[in-house]
């Protein structure tokens, strides 16, 4: 099945620096083959391409609470909550944010905020639900 990305992700996922991905939950099984593409095959404007090819090795399922105004955020990964609500939350959330390909958790949140700021609601949130961490191993197409 097709995973499709944006430009800034494909060096980081070539690099194992992005090794899971959150899409929705439901469409993705363990040893399911990954075909990676830059944008998607079925847009052509958006100059898609093939970069590689992998497997599901695991999937999680994820929910996210994010806040737009202050730091009051929760992430549920299979039943392991990290809360933002200071400045020291656990360095095991900015772990998860670089293997999603950011430095650190308010990079992964500034663009989640911004892709999806259409489904932010009246109070600030962003609520992501029936969502799966999918855990993926790459390689290239030789």
């Amino acid at each position: 099945m097709i995973l499709s990305f944006k430009e800034q992700f494909v060096e980081k996922i070539k690099q194992g620096q992005k090794a899971t991905t959150i899409r929705k939950s439901g469409r993705w099984k363990v040893g399911q083959k990954i075909h990676f593409w830059k944008g998607s095959p079925r847009n052509p404007k958006s100059n898609p391409y093939h970069f590689g090819m992998g497997i599901v090795k695991d999937i999680e399922s994820i929910y996210m609470r994010l806040n737009v105004d202050r730091l009051d955020d929760e992430i549920d990964i299979d039943g392991l909550i990290y809360y933002t609500k200071s400045e020291n939350y656990s360095k095991g959330i900015d772990n998860f944010a670089r293997k999603e390909g950011f430095e650190n958790f308010q990079e992964l949140k500034n663009w989640f905020l911004t892709t999806y700021q259409k489904q932010i609601d009246d109070e600030g949130n962003l609520y992501l639900v029936e969502m799966d961490l999918i855990h993926f191993k790459y390689e290239e197409i030789k």
